[in-house]
């Protein structure tokens, strides 16, 4: 089966995944199994310059600009390496694609509400922090701000389904991150890539304290068997028949005083998912579901505090 990622919408709009009915219906595809990328793979994979969007996250103290790879970018990237691997990238409507593409080039809305959310908790003092389908990160994104700007150590992981959204978006916006937390972002521009640049951003984050783990694969593969100080993860619930797994791997991650945080829409019309199956999900694996904030504003969106406790 070909298949293709949609660029057509950057996804600050207020929509839901689309996925044709002839790909909801499609038998059960082999999970990706879970394995962590080589840094020299990602760092290899970077053009040699990003062109890249402020991000505006409204939060009560005002607002923050985050930066982001832009997703016409990313296909220019694609066309032009002619990259077999990534060579079905290209016209797709779809939006998700069961077993193949999960949505993650694409930043949903929801992640700007884990990013407010995020800025108005009190956070664990140590930072050891997992965001589970990160699509582009903007949570992550904005934890590495933090962390920079702080001058705070610290561990982030980053999951994905696709190893390509991790080398095409969430590896280069974390090197956006690191530039423009001492290079304040208001305009759209362009980012001259080189090894420089790249040996510049690793030895920093490494004198810092601050490690970036990356991992692609499904959540029925997962492996790793650590515990986290936040755990985050958004618009990730939209799929009733993934929520075992999903719910399985935060809880596998999280202890008692973890901060555990998702985000959703209420309701996934055509998919099935939403608030209402994660909480029986979270509840009948015997954790607990909170609201935390909420927004009725377009499609309406919730942040769940998420948790068990001891076993």
């Amino acid at each position: 089966m070909s298949f293709a990622f949609s660029f057509d919408v950057e996804g600050d709009s207020e929509d839901v995944p689309v996925v044709p009915a002839a790909e909801q219906a499609a038998e059960h595809r082999t999970p990706i199994p879970f394995a962590e990328l080589n840094r020299d793979s990602l760092r290899t994979h970077l053009p040699e310059r990003l062109s890249y969007s402020p991000l505006v996250v409204p939060l009560e103290s005002g607002t923050i600009a985050l930066p982001r790879r832009d997703l016409f970018d990313v296909r220019f990237q694609v066309i032009n390496e002619d990259n077999a691997e990534d060579a079905t990238i290209a016209n797709s409507e779809s939006d998700l694609v069961p077993g193949v593409y999960e949505g993650g080039l694409k930043t949903w809305e929801c992640a700007s509400d884990l990013v407010a959310q995020l800025a108005r908790t009190n956070l664990p003092e140590s930072k050891r922090i997992i965001e589970v389908g990160c699509g582009t990160a903007i949570p992550s994104v904005y934890m590495l701000h933090r962390l920079l700007t702080s001058n705070e150590s610290g561990t982030i992981y980053l999951c994905d389904y696709n190893a390509e959204v991790l080398s095409l978006v969430v590896y280069p916006n974390m090197v956006l991150a690191w530039h423009f937390a001492s290079n304040p972002l208001t305009e759209p521009g362009e980012l001259d890539i080189d090894d420089e640049l790249v040996d510049a951003f690793e030895s920093d984050l490494a004198k810092r304290g601050i490690t970036l783990r990356f991992f692609a694969g499904g959540w029925d593969t997962y492996t790793l068997d650590e515990k986290f100080d936040i755990v985050l993860s958004s618009e990730t619930v939209y799929a009733e028949a993934t929520l075992p797994s999903l719910v399985a791997l935060l809880r596998r991650a999280t202890t008692p005083a973890s901060l555990c945080l998702v985000a959703s829409k209420v309701i996934y019309f055509g998919v099935g998912g939403g608030v209402a199956a994660f909480t029986h999900a979270i509840e009948a694996s015997g954790g607990a579901v909170a609201a935390v904030s909420s927004s009725t504003a377009g499609v309406a969106r919730m942040v769940m505090q998420v948790s068990w406790p001891s076993d």
